[in-house]
């Protein structure tokens, strides 16, 4: 379930949002839409699962599959949100962001803006991801 609109006309990451709203659906089912809707983080796949599910310039929703069950969890969108920015991506403002994938880029949080000082850190226990 999208709970934002996100323009995907020049980006391919398209599957990598089908694969994921696909999933959240179906954990829905399996909890019989009893509990909170949740949202997976794209930004995940695209930061940590581009040489198996791709990037934003194209994969498959299958690989995607395979790359969660690899990596053994994904984490809620609030521990990455979606930049539709990926490792070779040079539009907008994807050259100043950090896709590497690190225990940052999973999961993080913020105390202020960094043009305020601020800085994130990682959370090392994410909601859905054994430690």
């Amino acid at each position: 379930m999208f709970r934002f609109f996100v323009s995907l006309n020049n980006y391919k990451s398209y599957r990598a949002h089908g694969a994921l709203s696909s999933l959240a659906d179906r954990i829905k089912i399996a909890r019989h839409a009893t509990g909170d809707d949740i949202n997976l983080s794209i930004q995940f796949i695209l930061n940590c699962g581009t040489e198996t599910a791709g990037s934003c310039h194209g994969g498959y929703h299958t690989s995607t599959y395979e790359f969660i069950q690899k990596t053994g969890y994904i984490p809620y969108d609030t521990c990455m949100p979606y930049v539709a920015c990926s490792n070779e991506s040079t539009d907008g403002i994807c050259p100043h962001v950090d896709t590497t994938c690190s225990a940052t880029t999973t999961c993080k949080t913020c105390d202020t803006f960094a043009g305020m000082g601020g800085k994130c850190v990682e959370v090392s226990t994410c909601t859905n991801k054994e430690s």
